[in-house]
């Protein structure tokens, strides 16, 4: 059986990426497998820093380009999407979707049966700031009554660099060119930001049928260009999408719908846990089977008078923040002599402000930061550590940001396997993998760290019997157990 697993962020090493590559470890006992990418990388040195082994999977590097994830798709049996928010279809026999937690479609998706309606298609990159770039071929999908045509305006920003060159758009409806604008480049401020309008009437060639509206212009690569780190295939910036000059302006992210046709490309939707589950139905409507994420069993040392935390190092409002800083307001409240608190994790270039601010705050105690660290680090860390820290989803609302709550916590279970008991946050997934007072404890605010901690060490006996109690909790999630109800949810896929 050939398998491809596509994951977009392979070189950051965080959970989504421990999934996969645990996926795709277990698939190369069955056949070859690719690991599909947008930049080059070791998958033996990724294999070291995830505790697996993925020197039976070989690389396969593709265009930032919604048009190539699918294209790799189809030279496989077996597609595996582990990437974040990807909404790349795939055209292989068999396929399955890892949600890590679902992103909502918008009003106009498949929440809203409202026509007129407009939804984002194939060929957007995730929106950068005000900003959603195309990759040179993209495409809206209009859905009107028919006979009943609407203007569709598209604000395209002037953000495009002067080293590529002018660029001809062409906007076609249903294969027609209808509208055609030309960019000269980067403009000033406001033309960035406000947009060269381009306006296109459109109605559906029948009922219940989406029309086509596809942008068309030159592409161009940051990094070859401009010899930035931006690997993707970028083509015109869009600021903003109008449907009818009476609509407000709506931006990417704002209320328009997506698509849903890539969901329908996939045989099974996978959430990493319950809370994904409850949110996968929530926002796309969609069932879903849960298959916790595969945690590799790490090996418990000689404990020390250590607290341990896990994560990248990013700040509030870009994901799950794993909330260092506040870990480090927490420890200063611990008042334990004799303690110290290492927090380790990935820390990409927009990470490194974050990274300084928690560094700061950590002035005059004893804690230990380890951006980057290798495998064999983590390792000794999860060996010698009495007691792990999760702070995701602190002083988030769980209904307005459910997303930046932890959806399951790979690290925590890594760390409940080398016996540190765990003190994580009582919300999302971290209330599935750790049960209170059976394998750790949970809290609910940043007192609790402390006042939870200073009860466990104070209490040398019950730390012990939780520490027992996380390890064989831990086992349920091994490697070998996700491999069993992987294979299980194999078989039950069509035959392809």
């Amino acid at each position: 059986m050939r398998s491809a697993v596509y994951n977009r962020y392979w070189t950051t090493g965080g959970g989504a990426e421990t999934y996969g590559g645990a996926v795709a470890s277990l698939l190369a006992r069955r056949g070859p497998v690719a690991l599909v990418g947008h930049e080059p990388f070791d998958p033996v040195a990724l294999g070291e820093r995830l505790a697996l082994d993925l020197s039976g999977c070989t690389t396969q590097v593709v265009p930032h380009a919604s048009a190539a994830v699918t294209a790799a798709s189809r030279d496989v049996d077996l597609f595996v999407n582990v990437s974040h928010r990807s909404r790349d279809a795939s055209a292989a026999p068999r396929s399955l979707y890892v949600v890590h937690f679902p992103t909502s479609l918008g009003v106009g998706g498949a929440q809203s049966s409202g026509l007129p309606r407009l939804e984002w298609g194939t060929g957007f990159h995730p929106p950068d700031g005000r900003t959603t770039w195309t990759d040179g071929d993209a495409t809206l999908l209009v859905t009107t009554r028919p006979g009943s045509p609407v203007d569709v305006t598209l604000l395209l920003g002037g953000a495009r660099p002067p080293q590529a060159g002018p660029a001809e758009v062409q906007v076609l409806v249903d294969g027609v060119q209808r509208g055609r604008v030309r960019l000269a480049g980067r403009g000033g401020r406001l033309e960035r930001w406000s947009g060269t309008p381009v306006t296109v009437r459109v109605a559906s060639p029948a009922p219940g049928v989406s029309a086509q509206v596809r942008v068309l212009s030159p592409s161009f690569v940051p990094a070859e260009l401009l010899g930035a780190d931006d690997a993707r295939t970028l083509g015109v910036p869009v600021v903003g999408v109008a449907l009818d000059r009476r609509a407000r302006l709506t931006r990417r992210g704002a209320p328009v719908g997506s698509s849903t046709a890539w969901l329908d490309s996939y045989d099974a939707l996978v959430a990493n846990a319950v809370f994904t589950q409850i949110w996968v139905r929530r926002l796309w409507q969609r069932d879903s089977v849960v298959l916790h994420p595969p945690v590799a069993m790490r090996a418990a040392g000689t404990k020390e008078r250590v607290v341990l935390g896990v994560g990248r190092f990013f700040p509030r409002g870009k994901g799950h923040s794993k909330k260092q800083r506040e870990l480090v307001q927490a420890f200063r409240r611990l008042e334990r002599p004799g303690w110290s608190l290492h927090l380790v994790g990935g820390c990409a270039d927009d990470g490194r402000d974050y990274l300084e601010t928690v560094r700061a705050e950590a002035q005059g105690l004893d804690v230990v930061l380890h951006p980057n660290a290798s495998g064999a680090e983590l390792s000794d860390l999860y060996a010698r550590a009495s007691v792990f820290w999760h702070a995701a989803g602190l002083d988030e609302d769980p209904e307005q940001h459910p997303d930046r709550l932890e959806h399951f916590g790979i690290s925590t279970v890594e760390a409940m396997s080398a016996g540190a008991v765990p003190v994580v946050l009582r919300a999302g997934g971290l209330v599935e993998s750790v049960r209170d007072g059976v394998d750790g404890v949970h809290v609910d605010d940043l007192d609790g760290f402390a006042e939870q901690t200073r009860a466990l060490v104070d209490d040398p006996e019950r730390l012990q019997r939780l520490s027992a109690s996380a390890q064989e909790r831990a086992r349920e999630f091994s490697l070998e157990a996700f491999d069993v109800r992987l294979q299980d949810l194999l078989d039950a896929l069509p035959a392809g």
